[in-house]
């Protein structure tokens, strides 16, 4: 997504947030706006919704939050930082931290993804993932 369209969803976000749309409302299969926010990957938005009440630990229908849905260091440290649970099960049912550890060792041959996984590991540990 540019540039200029994400501050655009930004000032729309605001304005609606500002006439007070509920940041914890559900879409048909169960998600808020801050899940829609983390399957985007718009962490400007996430940190919006937060600062407007938005709750990092509502379940969808299918018993996911947003924390497990997202791979970005900075939304997962937006995330934790306002109170997400790291200790929820992650996409595969397990445990996160564990489901970083497998991508980490899958990822062994690539730099890239071995140094961000390494990050989000350290991050998920810190704020008591187990």
């Amino acid at each position: 997504m540019s540039k200029s369209k994400k501050k655009k969803i930004l000032s729309i976000a605001k304005m609606l947030l500002e006439r007070g749309a509920a940041p914890n409302k559900r879409d048909g299969d169960g998600r808020t706006p801050i899940y829609r926010a983390v399957l985007a990957g718009n962490p400007e938005i996430v940190s919006l919704l937060l600062a407007h009440g938005a709750k990092p630990n509502i379940k969808d229908d299918n018993g996911t939050t947003p924390l497990s849905k997202t791979y970005d260091f900075d939304t997962m440290k937006i995330l934790l930082e306002a109170g997400a649970d790291p200790n929820v099960p992650a996409n595969k049912g397990g445990p996160m931290l564990l489901e970083y550890w497998q991508n980490t060792l899958r990822e062994m041959k690539n730099d890239y993804y071995k140094e961000g996984y390494r990050k989000i590991i350290e991050l998920l540990k810190r704020h008591g993932a187990k």
